[in-house]
């Protein structure tokens, strides 16, 4: 019986190994994928390869390098290091590995590992450099940066990307004319490089030459349609000029292959973001955080999305990630700045913004949030300054204008009376003049903001009014007047606000906190507990929602065993989130 069961499998075996493909196969038709611009069909074979030969050097190498060209950056990085502990030379694999470091944002790595390990092969060694010199301008050094873009032009002469570097690195230091000048000359010398034609179009728009700089853009990409830097540049120039529906057009019409690509879906992100739907901006964005964790474009998108949702914690969390990552950069402590504001955190706030308040030249909008951080404790005099400070630089402009009136606002409501209260009724008819000018809907926030504070609900209402046009499909007008109803303590008209906000984004947290207060009000505790567990059970990677329902159920005299339980399988599904440990 033994035997007769031998032959079939024998053949099974046999015919295995008649289908099964030498390394050198495997490696070859990875090679041509990579040739044919198929780095996703490329892994796949050399994964195959590693099945059978795990410390093959040339395999691992291979899918480091189809593994960045893919986007999956992370990846890279793992299988690079690996190629180079198995012996692949560090002419082959340093340049790369720099490359990936660089355009996962980990800068600081980058020059701690490479600048002092020069290379044998001086064009090998003229791309490390390239990428130090890139390294070193995210980090602000200059001088270093300048250094390191002579040498790769030195090593390759040659080389065209060495001087489009070095082209770029005088760009940065404010040598525009220079800048243009070596791009005028290599475009001389190779008219159709697209590289040197968009970073042209970036000195344009660095002089304010946007008309001049959008055809360039244009003709990068009917050369390259997959180019994601020339799409990127037409679609910030797209969302500065508040055209949503060109920056959709630009996106949409990405080639598949581009799309599918994490760059691609951070575009698409984008846009759900800038059509304020940041629960899809959200979606899109946490996988691409496993794939580009120190990617400083993605941790502030993703941080943005979560802000829109309310999920304050996350987005401090992915914020203050990004300015350990970048320290030196004055509009990412901006953004972290703001949200801390938003979070009610005046101090810390001012202590994100040191370093660019105690510089030589500080810029207008650092001073306007300074200005706000010092209103919100209660330090008018420093806020003044701040806003006067911030006027003189734009005179002009609406938001030192709205910030002042604020000021006045908010001076009257802490001393109420007197010549106060005749300076902030004028201030609130500036506010108002302001907001009806503008089309963002910023300027009617602080107003609404404004009359809540006088407790004028009546008035506070009607601002919202004018608010909701201007944030169409947005959950934030009907979340609004849910709160005032529930002030005016009108239970109906609450929950009625309350749920028209969860009919435009059911994943609007604030609205279910809203419902979930008007159930708690009215003792229907076992209704709040159910609402909140349905919300964290179709929305299982908010964090404060976990939280929330944590501090429900102590509310609401819950067994601290259920707590825990709460608490802790947040941890164990977001280990990464400190807010739920500390509650833990």
């Amino acid at each position: 019986m033994k035997t007769r069961h031998f032959a079939p499998l024998l053949l099974v075996a046999l015919l295995a190994a008649c289908g099964q493909r030498s390394e050198q196969e495997l490696l070859a038709a990875a090679q041509k994928r990579m040739e044919q611009k198929d780095p996703a069909g490329a892994a796949i074979e050399l994964k195959n390869l590693l099945q059978q030969k795990p410390d093959n050097a040339e395999g691992r190498f291979l899918l480091g390098k189809a593994l960045l060209e893919g986007g999956d950056l992370a990846g890279a990085e793992i299988e690079l290091r690996r190629a180079s502990d198995l012996g692949t030379p560090r002419d082959d694999v340093a340049p790369l590995l720099a490359q990936t470091l660089l355009y996962s944002g980990q800068s600081r790595k980058l020059i701690s590992e490479f600048s002092d390990q020069p290379l044998a092969d001086p064009k090998a060694g003229s791309l490390l450099h390239q990428h130090l010199a890139l390294a070193h301008l995210a980090q602000g050094n200059l001088t270093e940066a300048k250094a390191a873009a002579v040498l790769a032009l030195q090593l390759a002469p040659e080389s065209e990307t060495a001087a489009l570097v070095g082209a770029r690195v005088k760009l940065a230091g404010g040598r525009v004319d220079e800048a243009l000048e070596a791009l005028n000359e290599l475009l001389q010398r190779s008219p159709r490089n697209e590289r040197a034609m968009q970073l042209k179009a970036e000195v344009l728009l660095a002089r304010g030459k946007a008309d001049e700089a959008e055809p360039l853009l244009a003709e990068v990409l009917t050369l390259d349609p997959t180019s994601f830097d020339a799409r990127s540049l037409l679609v910030r120039l797209a969302f500065g000029r508040q055209q949503i529906d060109a920056a959709a057009k630009l996106i949409d019409g990405m080639p598949p292959a581009v799309a599918k690509k994490p760059q691609g879906r951070f575009l698409q992100a984008q846009l759900a973001l800038a059509k304020n739907d940041a629960a899809k901006a959200r979606e899109l964005a946490l996988p691409l955080l496993k794939l580009m964790p120190n990617y400083l474009p993605l941790l502030r998108l993703a941080a943005g999305a979560h802000q829109q949702l309310g999920e304050m914690a996350e987005a401090e969390n992915l914020l203050n990630q990004a300015v350990k990552l970048a320290p030196e950069e004055p509009s990412l402590r901006r953004q972290f700045a703001s949200l801390l504001l938003q979070r009610r955190m005046p101090a810390k706030a001012l202590d994100a913004l040191r370093p660019t308040l105690d510089g030589a030249k500080v810029d207008a909008e650092t001073l306007l949030l300074a200005g706000k951080a010092q209103l919100m404790q209660g330090d008018f005099e420093a806020a003044d300054q701040a806003f006067a400070a911030a006027a003189k630089q734009r005179p002009d402009d609406a938001k030192t204008q709205a910030a002042l009136a604020l000021s006045a606002i908010a001076r009257d409501s802490a001393v109420p009376g007197g010549g106060s209260r005749a300076k902030a009724d004028a201030a609130l008819v500036q506010l108002r003049d302001i907001a009806t000018k503008d089309s963002s809907g910023n300027y009617d926030l602080m107003l609404v903001n404004a009359l809540i504070r006088r407790q004028d609900f009546p008035g506070a209402l009607a601002a919202i009014d004018k608010l909701a046009p201007k944030m169409k499909d947005s959950p934030v007008p009907g979340a609004l007047q849910g709160r005032i109803h529930l002030m005016r303590k009108d239970t109906a008209a609450a929950q009625a606000a309350f749920e028209g906000a969860l009919k435009a984004d059911a994943a609007y947290l604030p609205a279910v906190l809203g419902l979930v207060a008007i159930d708690v009000q009215a003792k229907r505790n076992d209704a709040a507990v159910k609402r909140l567990e349905g919300f964290v059970a179709q929305q299982p990677r908010s964090p404060q929602a976990r939280l929330a329902l944590a501090e429900l159920l102590l509310q609401t005299r819950a067994p601290v065993e259920r707590v825990t339980e709460v608490l802790s399988t947040a941890v164990r599904e977001e280990p990464n989130e400190a807010a739920l440990r500390l509650a833990l």
